[in-house]
């Protein structure tokens, strides 16, 4: 059914913030018309990228999210 079960997310990690910023996560999210927990799973793959040196951010196209 999956062309790669692993690809399947159902791993959780909990994040926790301050109201302000979860203030500014939610209204970047409204403003990129995302919702905020696929913001912040981007915005952490980006950086993981970035400390990997993956210049590319392959690991992060939307395409293969």
């Amino acid at each position: 059914m999956y062309p790669d079960i692993n690809r399947i997310r159902t791993n959780r990690l909990t994040v926790r913030l301050d109201k302000y910023e979860h203030d500014v996560i939610v209204a970047l999210a409204n403003y990129q018309g995302e919702h905020p927990s696929a913001l912040v799973r981007q915005l952490v793959m980006q950086e993981l990228a970035d400390l990997f040196g993956n210049h590319d951010h392959a690991i992060v196209d939307k395409k293969s999210a």
